[in-house]
């Protein structure tokens, strides 16, 4: 979910702005693109393309490669800063948004072969 945004772009609380379209299939391009370690530096190969993965689609491929969904889980948490200024670090070692879970930044999924 956390894809969809702009960390350049702040609305008035210093969110990030929305960005980029959830249902878009076309992909995002990053001419310029930075490590996803955490640091800002820039990688001299570029342009990087990514694809938002609707949590739908991710499903709807569960159940097309012959699996039954068991359970889903959306969580407030990850285990990466997904690039955003805004998300912060608790002592569990997960990153969070920082006032509040307002929206899922994982997800986890169970799924078994069907008889």
């Amino acid at each position: 979910m956390a894809f969809v945004f702009d960390d350049e772009a702040k609305e008035s609380d210093n969110r990030p702005r929305w960005s980029w379209q959830y249902f878009s299939r076309e992909p995002k391009v990053d001419p310029t693109p930075r490590s996803f370690t955490a640091d800002a530096t820039r990688l001299r190969s570029g342009p990087i393309y990514e694809w938002v993965h609707p949590l739908g689609n991710i499903v709807t491929a569960v159940a097309k490669a012959g699996l039954s969904l068991t359970w889903l889980h959306e969580h407030d948490a990850t285990l990466w800063s997904p690039a955003l200024s805004c998300i912060r670090r608790d002592d569990d070692a997960l990153w969070r948004w920082p006032d509040q879970p307002w929206l899922p930044l994982s997800f986890s999924l169970g799924a078994e072969k069907s008889a």
